[in-house]
């Protein structure tokens, strides 16, 4: 708002992140958009912020035009100057014929003009007004009609939040689904990353890297379209020291991707040393079955003889009759131990 203004007129691309200068403007001029119409570029509206007049003049009424074929750039004649010069309008292009430029302020005010050059009978046209007064907005065309958003109310200050609309409110698209990417490969050298969803590309505003690595050349900001791949070139020091790259990416997002050390440094973590597996445990050697010998002459006595020693155990009063459950005395002992034995049958 204080001079500054100058005729730079330049081209980015921003699949490489380069800028690419053109030829200049015929004249300075600030506050103002422009857009392609009919294949040509034009700039209409605008000022010399600070210069003659004060902050807000002088304004500019002609017209520069630039043809992207011929690569030069011409001026229209004053007759078909902006009818209302003005500062801080926006334009589009409707039907890739008419050049729309959309409110603005000057003379001490905010504009609700509305007016169209159409840039093949090279005439210009009023349209309906705004319904608000508003300049430093911005407009997007969409099915066909003219969408006009924020600004000021009033010269140099205020804001709105009101939208309109010109042409029927007949927006078309899909919604945005944010771009996502995905590592394609990682090697000493370079990392490639790809596009591998979302509807909308990714942004990419800042790489650095951290460890034995540096960065070989930093093209930022760059765009990574849908469905293509980016190479980011890497150069990995001597000390073959493993490190980590961090992309800052669309609104701030943050991705980090591991890179690989050398030279004996580990690149991940070693997997712990297994415990040692424990001797099975043999398994128990099963009792002898005893071996059940009974009396030579019934008798209300029966004994048991075991099969690894002589000794026995007599069976005194038969508790049942299928001899489960008896009362025993140990063999060669004066001691009556009084126990109970119970039989249980196999299989």
């Amino acid at each position: 708002h204080s001079g500054g203004y100058v005729k730079f007129f330049d081209e980015f691309d921003p699949t490489s992140s380069t800028f690419t200068t053109l030829r200049d403007a015929p004249r300075e001029r600030d506050h103002f958009h422009a857009s392609v119409c009919g294949g040509k570029l034009y700039a209409a509206g605008g000022r010399l912020s600070g210069g003659a007049g004060g902050t807000f003049a002088p304004l500019v009424a002609f017209v520069d035009v630039y043809d992207f074929g011929r690569k030069r750039w011409s001026t229209l004649p004053s007759s078909l100057n902006l009818p209302t010069p003005r500062a801080g309008t926006t334009t589009v292009c409707l039907e890739d014929r008419y050049l729309v430029v959309i409110g603005g302020e000057g003379d001490g005010r905010a504009w609700d003009s509305v007016e169209a050059f159409d840039v093949q009978s090279q005439q210009w046209q009023s349209m309906d007004p705004l319904l608000t007064d508003r300049h430093g907005m911005q407009a997007i065309l969409s099915g066909g009609s003219m969408y006009v958003a924020a600004g000021s109310p009033k010269q140099g200050g205020g804001n709105l939040n009101a939208m309109e609309v010109f042409g029927g409110d007949n927006a078309v698209g899909v919604d945005p689904i944010a771009g996502t990417f995905e590592t394609a490969e990682v090697a000493p050298d370079r990392v490639k990353l790809r596009h591998s969803g979302g509807n909308q590309g990714v942004y990419i505003t800042k790489v650095s890297v951290t460890g034995g690595y540096q960065l070989e050349s930093d093209q930022l900001p760059s765009l990574l379209r849908i469905g293509a791949e980016k190479e980011i070139r890497i150069v990995r020091s001597s000390s073959g020291e493993a490190g980590t790259m961090t992309v800052t990416h669309s609104g701030g997002k943050i991705a980090t991707i591991a890179l690989p050390g050398a030279g004996g440094i580990p690149v991940t973590t070693p997997a712990p040393t297994p415990a040692p597996t424990p001797a099975p445990t043999p398994a128990p050697t099963p009792a002898p079955t005893p071996r059940i010998d009974p009396l030579p002459t019934p008798s209300e006595y029966g004994h048991i003889k075991s099969s690894f020693s002589d000794k026995c155990v007599d069976v005194l009063e038969k508790s049942t009759a299928d001899n489960k459950n008896i009362q025993q005395w140990g063999c060669g002992s004066a001691r009556n131990t009084n126990q109970q034995w119970a039989f249980i049958p196999v299989g």
